[in-house]
């Protein structure tokens, strides 16, 4: 297979710049905002007294897995991004 110089052989160059910046502006503008804005409206600090350590467990379980599943993915995946 050649490389044809577009993004995951689909996109011209000119295209996917496009497609970059109107799904990169859309999600920092109103998607970050959104999550931040249900984060901040659903907390009650009353809640995390005396929860213990178990949602801690549950962080750092999800954490490791999103990491884990993401250098699986890149390393699946990685090759077919030419830079």
């Amino acid at each position: 297979m050649g490389e044809t110089g577009a993004a995951f052989g689909l996109f011209a160059e000119d295209t996917w710049e496009g497609i970059y910046q109107n799904v990169s502006s859309f999600g920092t503008t109103y998607l970050l905002g959104i999550a931040m804005a249900g984060v901040g409206l659903s907390t009650n600090f009353k809640m995390f007294k005396g929860i213990g350590i178990k949602p801690f467990y549950i962080g750092i379980t999800s954490a490791v897995t999103v990491g884990v599943v993401s250098v699986v993915l890149i390393s699946l995946f990685g090759g077919f991004v030419n830079i």
